[in-house]
């Protein structure tokens, strides 16, 4: 009879536990995956932090948690599971008890190889004591990643039979050197003493000074047009990573060196981010041109020419005009043309060899590695 009663009094106990742990388990557990910088560059470390707070006397004697990361931030995960329905992610189980009142944090450190947006999604799994009551939910907030593309030498993406030239180009109109000038003028009351060409000046009889070859207080306007093909909708994810990693390394360069530069483009957004910002030279701006090199699709919302043509009244007299393209379509050089008509500075990088020349001083064609 007293086993019985004993028997009977341990399956009481456990069904009020357990009905008690399905009402209450969840209640006044605070879950937050953050990380402590969500914007971080290729290649750089960044820190994955965990935080679960039991606010109440009920413990959860087992709380298991799965995150689910994207192989790109983790290049080298040997002790991560990979999920056959989920080629893009490996996930990264916690299992743990929770006693009342306690906070249990983790950090992972995360090591991205490849520019994108990126979330952290979880679910959470917490067991009775008697292991036979279970509840699984999905945690409502994400953690967000942008990882910008690391900027490099700009030498490094200029093809070999051109670096040399190239190089020199693309950095006296990025950041003008006074070493080169393209001839001379007569002196001004307002021009330094500095700037005089003694040369000039003995052999014309009167004063004259450098005139130096770029633009009055430049600005930088960069697009990048995602088509691989001059007719036809086309992507080739090599070229597009590649303009996409120039571009950050032009940018850098451009603000670096205190020049307004600005970015614009037809691809989609893996997030909420503009696709054009024009020149400026403030650090919002910066990082917003890294924003939308991070979250750039290989795919586009427009054709380049309805882009061009919806932006092209925006730009200004000082702006250099520099287009990454995959290859000069009919449309792009009409438009150099036009722009050149109207004295920009026009460059065009191309990832793809082609045979047409412009023969104007205004514009230079130079191909990507």
């Amino acid at each position: 009879m007293a086993e019985f009663i004993l028997a009977l009094a341990i399956i009481t106990i456990i069904f009020i536990s357990n009905k008690y742990f399905k009402t209450f388990c969840a209640a006044k557990l605070k879950i937050n995956i953050y990380f402590d910088d969500n914007k971080t560059i290729e290649e750089k470390e960044v820190k994955l932090n965990l935080e679960v707070i039991n606010r109440k006397f009920l413990i959860i004697p087992i709380f298991k948690i799965d995150l689910f990361i994207n192989k790109n931030l983790l290049p080298d995960a040997r002790d991560m599971k990979d999920d056959a329905d989920d080629e893009e992610h490996y996930t990264y189980t916690i299992v743990s008890s929770l006693l009342s009142y306690q906070r249990l944090k983790k950090s992972i450190i995360l090591n991205p190889v490849k520019r994108g947006y990126y979330t952290i999604s979880a679910k959470v799994t917490l067991i009775d004591l008697f292991g036979l009551s279970k509840m699984r939910f999905n945690l409502n907030n994400e953690a967000e990643l942008f990882v910008a593309p690391m900027p490099k030498n700009i030498d490094e993406y200029i093809d070999d039979s051109t670096s040399m030239q190239g190089n020199m180009l693309v950095k006296r109109w990025i950041a003008p050197d006074p070493i080169f000038y393209s001839g001379v003028r007569p002196y001004d009351v307002h021009d330094s003493f500095r700037d005089i060409d003694w040369k000039a000046t003995a052999k014309l009889g009167e004063f004259y000074v450098k005139k130096y070859d770029f633009t009055s207080d430049p600005s930088l306007m960069i697009f990048i047009d995602v088509y691989s093909g001059s007719e036809i909708r086309a992507y080739d994810s090599t070229y597009i990573e590649k303009a996409i990693s120039f571009a950050a390394s032009l940018a850098d360069y451009a603000y670096k060196n205190k020049l307004p530069v600005g970015l614009g483009t037809n691809s989609y957004m893996k997030h909420y981010v503009k696709n054009i910002t024009f020149p400026d030279m403030s650090r919002n701006n910066i990082m917003l041109i890294n924003d939308m090199l991070t979250c750039m699709e290989y795919k586009s919302f427009d054709t380049f020419k309805n882009t061009m043509d919806k932006y092209i009244r925006n730009f200004t007299d000082n702006n250099i005009i520099v287009f990454i393209k995959h290859e000069i379509s009919p449309y792009l050089y009409n438009t150099v043309k036009f722009l050149s008509s109207k004295n920009y500075k026009v460059y065009i990088f191309l990832y793809k060899e082609n045979d047409i020349k412009f023969n104007d001083r205004n514009v230079k064609v130079l191909h990507l590695k």
